[in-house]
């Protein structure tokens, strides 16, 4: 798979790559049966040490919708990963356990920023913010530009990241 494209009103509107889809997936409440990938954990990139991989055991996404009196329209997404260390060629994980998590948490949270902004560009409805203002505040929907609505939503999106999980990391 080479990623996802985004659609506008039956048209492409933009891509997703790889890793951006698998993180648009589990933003949007989805995952296969093996959710595996590697990440860099330092800025550099040359050396193989730098990279930890990763399999997903458990997530819980959380997504509120609200629209404050002026109909401004805001949007809070946090996801949570449980995940299996698979893959650490510095090992000891156990001592870097903290660190770890919070650089993942920190990285993911970022990402999930862009794969959001991208979506908002390409005016790409794919968490149904729509059907639910439909849904649960019908008046303030009634207001909108149905044909732009979703790039004015206020997103605040979290990502945590913890290793429950480590085996034969070296």
């Amino acid at each position: 798979m080479e990623g996802l494209v985004l659609f506008n009103d039956r048209k492409l509107a933009g891509t997703l790559s790889r890793e951006e889809s698998t993180l648009f997936l589990f933003l949007n409440n989805k995952r296969g049966k093996y959710a595996r990938f590697t990440k860099n954990i330092n800025d550099n990139k040359s050396k193989m040490t730098n990279f930890i991989s990763l399999n997903v055991d458990n997530m819980r996404r959380k997504l509120d919708v609200s629209v404050n009196n002026d109909g401004d329209v805001s949007v809070n997404l946090n996801l949570r990963l449980d995940l299996a260390g698979e893959e650490f060629p510095i090992g000891n994980v156990p001592k870097k356990l903290n660190q770890l998590n919070e650089e993942l948490s920190k990285s993911f949270t970022s990402e999930a920023g862009e794969v959001i902004h991208k979506l908002q560009v390409a005016n790409c409805d794919a968490f149904g913010i729509g059907r639910r203002l439909i849904a649960f505040h019908h008046g303030s929907w009634l207001k909108k530009d149905k044909a732009s609505y979703f790039k004015n939503v206020k997103f605040k999106s979290k990502v945590e990241v913890e290793i429950v999980r480590y085996g034969i990391v070296k």
